[in-house]
């Protein structure tokens, strides 16, 4: 639980900070700004379930979003769909509640990262929003990904932390931990904070000072050694099996070339959806059609009109796709559009409207109806 008046004891003249906490006391996030950082855009949640900053630091421009999202699965996965939606096409620092979920409190009142059979399917829930697994990237000091320093009143431990992650490009490329699980910290598991993180242009050396919060002192990271052993662990991230970029660009190359296909088709299409109303519309004006033909051809032009929707729909994903083809920058839709694991194929797993040509058999005949036998 986090109080008003711990958000103030920990908050020096020398930071700023932007929180939210909900009314019941259950959860709340917080971050605290560098004085070298120039805040450009904030934003609070009004359901106080995340805040999050675009910054500016020596001409980078980034964003850092903090995050209390709930241990349900389902629910998770629908607060990451509307932070898609919402969030400004930017670099992203993501900390707070991104790749750990608890169990329920057992009777001592403590609560435990799921594991086994849980844990599985909560990756792949993860990988199918584009996280990269890097549970086997190891660094020689700072351990498993999973684990950074923890500054105590015992002093500096392993701890069980939530992560970070750094996006380039739409594809989420690094993480590292985050201060939050701690063990010997009673007011909140989500509240250190990340601020001042600076980076290459290319990625490749992540530099910079971590300015993070224990208890009430801030633990400041400046150690060249920590510095390199970040690197060391970037290249370990690098050989590992985590690391998919290839596959996932060769994945955008085939969707890119599944929906050439589909614009070179779509005037063929559309005009073969023509000449079927047209074709309809004459049959309703010059044939005196049973009620049961009537009723047919209305189906038949809803059908139609469903065709229709269905190409301009393909099209529209195309159109918005182009930007992989005149090598443009990602936009948010494409973000959306063309995840790792699922790209374009929920277009081809997707069923298809009848073909033109089974339509066509539905159609009435010029024979007038046979009329009906008498009864003998």
């Amino acid at each position: 639980m986090v109080s008003m008046r711990f958000i103030q004891r920990i908050a020096t003249p020398n930071y700023t900070v932007y929180y939210a906490l909900p009314d019941d006391r259950k959860g709340g996030v917080a971050i605290f700004t560098h004085p070298h950082c120039t805040v450009l855009q904030s934003f609070i949640d009004p359901r106080y379930r995340f805040v999050w900053l675009i910054l500016k630091i020596e001409d980078e421009e980034f964003g850092v979003l903090d995050l209390y999202a709930p241990n349900d699965t389902t629910a998770r996965m629908m607060l990451w769909q509307e932070l898609r939606l919402q969030l400004p096409f930017r670099r992203w620092i993501f900390f707070g509640d991104f790749h750990s979920v608890e169990q329920p409190a057992d009777s001592s009142g403590n609560s435990q990262l799921l594991k086994g059979s849980e844990a599985d399917k909560f990756y792949r829930l993860n990988s199918w929003f584009i996280f990269v697994d890097t549970r086997n990237a190891t660094d020689g000091l700072l351990g498993p990904a999973h684990t950074r320093y923890q500054h105590t009143a015992t002093g500096i431990k392993w701890s069980i932390l939530d992560w970070i992650y750094i996006s380039l490009a739409g594809y989420w490329v690094l993480r590292i931990a985050a201060p939050a699980h701690q063990a010997d910290f009673p007011y909140s598991d989500h509240f250190p904070v990340l601020v001042n993180f600076q980076f290459s242009e290319t990625f490749d050396v992540l530099h910079g000072g971590f300015h993070t919060y224990f208890k009430a002192d801030p633990f400041l990271l400046r150690d060249s050694s920590v510095q390199l052993h970040l690197q060391q662990l970037w290249q370990s991230l690098q050989q590992s099996s985590a690391w998919s970029l290839p596959a996932y660009l060769s994945s955008l190359e085939q969707q890119r070339q599944f929906l050439k296909h589909v614009h070179r088709d779509r005037t063929q299409h559309l005009t073969h959806l023509q000449q079927l109303e047209a074709e309809l519309q004459r049959l309703h004006d010059q044939l005196d059609l049973s009620e049961e033909y009537s009723d047919r051809i209305r189906e038949l032009q809803l059908h139609i009109s469903k065709l229709h929707a269905w190409e301009h729909h393909r099209y529209y994903l195309y159109s918005r796709a182009r930007h992989l083809r005149e090598g443009q920058g990602y936009t948010r839709y494409s973000h959306r559009l063309f995840r790792k694991s699922r790209g374009c194929r929920h277009l081809e797993e997707q069923p298809a409207p009848r073909k033109i040509q089974e339509v066509v058999q539905l159609l009435p005949s010029n024979k007038a109806p046979e009329p009906a036998s008498s009864p003998q």
